[in-house]
């Protein structure tokens, strides 16, 4: 009932102002883009191998978004904005990336993936902060 009437008065959201202010263009070169890449698709596959499926969607949502970035240069700020979004919208609060521990292993691995999860997992955060 109140979309019907937002809708008829013409809030609709796309008639809405964006209230955010303009976010600069990227001017990352594509073999940084590459690297967070990397780190977001080795990121990805670490969390699937200990068997999550709920940040892992989010995690390959962001990757995607960046991998077409890098391959659509005309639409690299929309789509690297995207991707940003994507995965600080998983980051902070209780349930977050920062909760996620890589429980299960291969024997003799496990403290190594979960070290390598969390370098990476600040180090995305503190990347995708630096550029959001």
């Amino acid at each position: 009932m109140l979309h019907k009437l937002l809708t008829a008065i013409g809030l609709r959201k796309e008639n809405l102002p964006d209230k955010r202010p303009p976010r600069p263009e990227v001017t990352l070169s594509e073999a940084e883009l590459e690297a967070v890449y990397q780190q977001l698709e080795r990121m990805h596959i670490l969390m699937v191998e200990a068997g999550e499926d709920n940040f892992s969607t989010g995690v390959r949502m962001a990757t995607d978004k960046l991998r077409a970035a890098i391959d659509h240069p005309e639409s690299r700020s929309k789509l690297f904005y995207e991707a940003t979004d994507t995965f600080m919208s998983m980051w902070g609060g209780m349930g977050s990336l920062t909760d996620f521990y890589i429980a299960s292993a291969p024997s003799g691995e496990l403290e190594a993936r979960q070290d390598e999860y969390h370098t990476l997992a600040l180090a995305l955060s503190d990347f995708f902060r630096a550029h959001s």
